[in-house]
């Protein structure tokens, strides 16, 4: 063999330089090269060996998945059969000594440059998560006791980060929500429609399936502006655009 070749320290046999692995099909005669790449080889390598050229080509065998790696991931890296379990290069117990719950779930959605310069954002992030929690309080305050309109509910135990500040307008069409919506564009505040139901999704049209509740909860649900810049007369301006809005279209109603 041309690559270079060491005897293994455990007695096993030959290792050679290559990361690749040498297969040869005793139907044909034919030898292959396989690249082996962190410990794996695809099985779409395997294709290309054949027996004749109509021949559909080689296929590996796995049931349950037993001894195949489905996806490459940057994120985790799990072992279990060592025990590890490790986020973003960090083990678990490094990040349950060191890292806040915030720290570590937080949808960041970050570049590797935006990422840099997040960790110097990582000293903010309280007060930012505090901030929207005092915005969310407003927007309660304000809309506390509506007829029509109804707020997020927020157990006791839990502390909510705030990502959006959606309202309901319970027994409402989506055609009325997207009304209220122009109305609040009309006056110079932008919404934007609630969480979309999965399953009414463009990918999932094949499937008859009815969720009425959850429909009925996306169709009358939209987002309220909420950023950390905003001030108390912010909420004021928006709070009166949406309650203006729904005046406006309960009249129609």
């Amino acid at each position: 063999m041309g690559d270079e070749q060491t005897q293994r320290d455990d007695g096993g046999g030959v290792a050679t330089a290559a990361e690749t692995l040498s297969v040869t099909d005793n139907r044909t005669g034919e030898s292959y090269e396989v690249e082996i790449e962190d410990g794996t080889v695809k099985s779409m390598d395997f294709r290309q060996i054949k027996v004749s050229d109509d021949d559909f080509g080689l296929m590996t065998y796995d049931p349950a998945f037993t001894n195949t790696a489905s996806v490459r991931s940057s994120v985790c890296y799990i072992d279990g059969d060592a025990g590890v379990l490790e986020y973003r290069g960090y083990t678990i117990e490094e990040l349950c000594e060191r890292s806040s719950y915030l720290e570590v779930a937080y949808n960041y959605r970050l570049t590797d440059i935006q990422a840099a310069m997040g960790i110097e954002q990582l000293r903010r992030l309280p007060a930012m998560v505090q901030r929207r929690q005092e915005l969310a309080a407003m927007y309660d305050e304000r809309l506390a006791g509506h007829a029509v309109v109804k707020t997020p509910v927020v157990p006791d135990a839990v502390s909510w980060n705030v990502q959006t500040y959606s309202v309901r307008l319970p027994g409402w069409s989506a055609e009325e929500r997207d009304a209220v919506m122009q109305h609040m564009l009309d006056a110079g505040v932008a919404s934007r429609a609630g969480v979309m139901t999965a399953h009414r999704e463009p990918a999932y049209a094949d499937f008859d399936v009815k969720l009425p509740f959850s429909e009925q909860a996306s169709d009358s649900s939209l987002v309220m502006p909420l950023y950390t810049g905003m001030d108390e007369s912010d909420v004021d301006e928006c709070v009166a655009a949406l309650l203006s809005a729904v005046e406006h279209v309960c009249s129609g109603r």
